[in-house]
C-alpha cells in the first residue's frame, strides 16, 4: 500500500524538503570548518555559515509544513503532525501513513472506482 503522500502525488514536495535539508547539512559542515579556521571555509566565515544553516533549515521546515496539502480537507498534514505528534514520530507518521494524518482521508487506489 502506498503512503498518503505518494498516493496524492506529493512525493516531489518531500524531495524538495530533502534538497533543502542537504543544503542545511552542508551549511553545518561549513560552519564546523569555519569555527576550526579551515582554509576552505575562510571565505564564508562563521557568521555567514551560521546564517546559511539557520536559513536553509527554516526554509526546509516551512516548505514541508506549508506545501504538503490534503485535497479533501484542505489542511496541512505536515504542520498538523509537527504540532501534535511526538518529536521523534511526526516525520515517520507523515511519510508512512496511508491516510491524511489531519482528517483521515484515504485516497482510493487507481482502478478502484465505484460505479
Amino acid at each position: 500500500m502506498k503512503s498518503w503522500v505518494v498516493a496524492t502525488g506529493q512525493r516531489w514536495k518531500l524531495i524538495g524538503f530533502y534538497a533543502l535539508m542537504l543544503v542545511s547539512v552542508s551549511s553545518f559542515v561549513l560552519l564546523i570548518l569555519a569555527v576550526n579556521d579551515h582554509a576552505i571555509a575562510r571565505p564564508f566565515g562563521e557568521v555567514r555559515a551560521g546564517l546559511m544553516l539557520m536559513a536553509s533549515g527554516a526554509a526546509a521546515m516551512v516548505w514541508l509544513c506549508w506545501s504538503v496539502r490534503c485535497h479533501q480537507c484542505d489542511g496541512r498534514p505536515a504542520w498538523y503532525l509537527v504540532r501534535t505528534a511526538p518529536i521523534s514520530r511526526w516525520y515517520i507518521a507523515l511519510v508512512t501513513s496511508p491516510k491524511c494524518p489531519a482528517c483521515g482521508y484515504e485516497p482510493r487506489p487507481e482502478g478502484d472506482h465505484q460505479t
